[in-house]
């Protein structure tokens, strides 16, 4: 299953977010990482476990999808609230526009999702001054 497809349509249900940009995640560091915040970042964690049904292969696919922003240090040292306040709301709408979402191409290989469900979601500020939302969605994937 080529995941590119999967990815530019989660792309295109997020592509108007207020975020710099919107990548698919392969382990990004450094200063170009920091100068492009907030951003989206997918991520496809695990190996596909295939199994056969009728003409179609399904597997469970786990999508995981990533909000990160620089958290900026009022004077006197306080955390910006209106920084967490937009963090929340981004995050309100990723769920919003990709829960229940589905999805299907037709070309060399068909594939499929069904409905996106999130399955976690977790919340953490570091030592580095990001906060990081992480969302975890699970889905069925049918490809030929």
């Amino acid at each position: 299953m080529k995941f590119s497809k999967v990815f530019e349509f989660i792309k295109m249900l997020l592509v108007d977010l207020d975020v710099k940009r919107i990548t698919w995640w392969n382990g990004q560091s450094g200063d170009n990482l920091l100068m492009s915040l907030p951003a989206v970042f997918v991520e496809f964690p695990s190996a596909l476990s295939t199994r056969k049904q009728g003409s179609y292969e399904t597997a469970p696919l786990r999508i995981r999808v990533l909000l990160i922003e620089k958290l900026l240090s009022l004077p006197d040292g306080s955390i910006n609230e209106t920084i967490i306040e937009r963090h929340e709301l981004l995050n309100k709408e990723i769920y919003n526009r990709l829960q229940g979402q589905s999805f299907e191409f037709t070309g060399e290989e068909t594939t499929a999702i069904n409905s996106l469900l999130r399955t976690e979601y977790e919340l953490n500020m570091n030592q580095a001054g990001l906060v990081v939302s992480r969302h975890e969605f699970v889905c069925e994937a049918f490809f030929k």
